[in-house]
């Protein structure tokens, strides 16, 4: 099976775990800005890349001009859409790094409380709606599903469902209200002993694929764009009929009674609670994460006859746990090679998607300026974000030169308000007095300056703020 579509599959879902491993969640690496009225960092921290520092100033003033209006949008309960625009001569590799730093910085700082993934245009391939669900099937599973299960599980038993046959196990357990506490307060833990700990797969490796060569052919006879009603049914006779038996995870739980896994009466009041109140399909992926780990529950989240209904439903699964999911449609390249009927159907399809998602999601589009007018007419009153790398060509000419007025443009991208701005231009003035033109020194002292201040939780670039930037700079050398 090792190179079967689930196989594959199982690649994809490693891809997303790597990733968030690399995510570093410190909030000594990643201090609060707010208080300082910038929505980050405004200056780059010159990491070790091939980049030079001016490509890295670049791309981080425009992923912070995205992350700013987001903050924004995440906050609002039912938020425009988001056109990110930009000029066809910019390279797309700058695009590239500005959108994977954005996603990098809603991944590391939990203060933001987002859930932001790409979905390029391609993915309508799988379908209008199922190229965004598979996308969020498998960032779900793989961007801690824990604590998503456990932020639903302290909700459903804050507010219990009485008349569920599965609730007079729960109530045996004690108080509902210090059980829901646990769950809040030590998510991972109590999911562990409840669902099972967090493991890709519960099983040896030969069955585990197995698994999830089943759960692929339960959906290669799905329609990739069903009609889909008000009533219909989210789950097929196969789907219902593919579910395997929950067995336990060697060496978690007790036995009970002939060996029999331990009854489980959380996890069973939660699943059927999840088919009642929010999706059958969420529940039926909940119970392969006990059975058989998360690798499985972005599986069986694309099983579905009803794809709306399914992202709508994981939608509001997510936001139990983050404030808003952010989904940004991007590689729109081969618009000009399509034709009128495909056009209009990937414009129709964007319109569906904006309000399936509906209130859980900041819907945003990023294409070049004139490449696709009947999307950008579709989305006339969307909120607009420019980014147009400005200074690119002075910057290429003169790699190393302090521009002031470059200085306020970064300050602006990341400010919360305006005064924001003028209360750092003026603090740094100092900072870039001692750097004397140098582009390098002044971004080490002022990234510095701005970190220092939010380690402290400090209202401004004080006086102790900008000695720390100083030195930082000093350290650079004369070079």
């Amino acid at each position: 099976l090792a190179r079967t579509p689930a196989a594959c599959m199982m690649v994809r879902v490693q891809v997303y775990l790597e990733r968030c491993a690399q995510v570093d969640r410190d909030p000594e690496t990643y201090p609060d800005h707010r208080p300082l009225g910038f929505v980050a960092n405004p200056f780059a921290g010159q990491d070790e890349t091939e980049d030079p520092y001016w490509v890295q100033q670049l791309v981080h003033a425009e992923a912070n001009r995205l992350l700013r209006v987001v903050d924004a949008a995440a906050g609002a309960p039912d938020a425009r859409p988001v056109l990110l625009g930009f000029r066809d001569d910019i390279p797309d590799y700058y695009l590239r790094a500005a959108l994977n730093e954005f996603l990098y910085a809603t991944a590391r700082d939990e203060r933001l409380n987002v859930l932001a993934f790409n979905v390029g245009m391609d993915m309508m391939r799988l379908g209008r709606i199922r190229g965004t669900l598979t996308e969020l099937a498998e960032l779900l599973a793989a961007a801690g599903f824990d604590l998503t299960l456990a932020a639903y599980v302290s909700a459903a038993l804050r507010e219990p469902d009485g008349s569920l046959p599965e609730y007079a196990a729960v109530e045996e357990l004690g108080s509902l209200e210090e059980l829901a506490e646990r769950f809040s307060s030590e998510p991972a833990e109590a999911v562990a002993e409840h669902f099972g700990g967090l493991e890709p797969v519960r099983k040896p490796d030969e069955e585990a694929n197995v698994v999830l060569y089943e759960t692929y052919l339960r959906s290669v006879g799905l329609e990739a764009d069903p009609e889909e009603a008000a009533d219909t049914d989210e789950e097929s006779a196969a789907s219902a009929a593919g579910q395997r038996p929950e067995r336990r995870a060697e060496g978690e739980g007790e036995e009970g009674a002939g060996g029999e896994p331990a009854p489980r009466p959380v996890a069973e009041y939660v699943i059927a609670h999840l088919k009642a109140h929010l999706s059958p399909v969420v529940a039926r992926a909940v119970r392969a994460y006990v059975s058989d780990g998360f690798a499985a529950v972005a599986q069986e989240l694309k099983v579905t006859k009803a794809p709306k209904k399914t992202l709508a439903a994981a939608a509001r699964f997510a936001t139990f746990r983050w404030r808003k999911l952010v989904v940004v449609y991007d590689r729109f390249d081969p618009w000009p090679t399509l034709d009128d009927e495909t056009k209009a159907l990937v414009v129709g399809s964007l319109s569906e998607l904006r309000w399936v998602l509906g209130p859980h999601a900041v819907f945003a589009i990023s294409l070049p300026h004139g490449l696709a007018p009947q999307i950008e007419e579709q989305f006339a009153g969307a909120e607009r974000v420019e980014w147009d790398f400005a200074g690119i060509e002075e910057m290429l000419a003169a790699p190393t030169v302090l521009d002031p007025g470059l200085v306020r443009h970064w300050l602006e991208a990341a400010a919360l308000n305006d005064d924001a701005v003028a209360g750092a231009e003026r603090d740094l003035s100092a900072i870039a007095e001692a750097a004397g033109g140098d582009l390098l020194k002044f971004g080490r002292a002022a990234h510095a300056a701005f970190d220092h201040a939010a380690r402290r939780a400090a209202a401004s670039l004080d006086a102790g703020a900008i000695e720390h930037g100083l030195s930082a700079a000093d350290a650079l050398g004369t070079g």
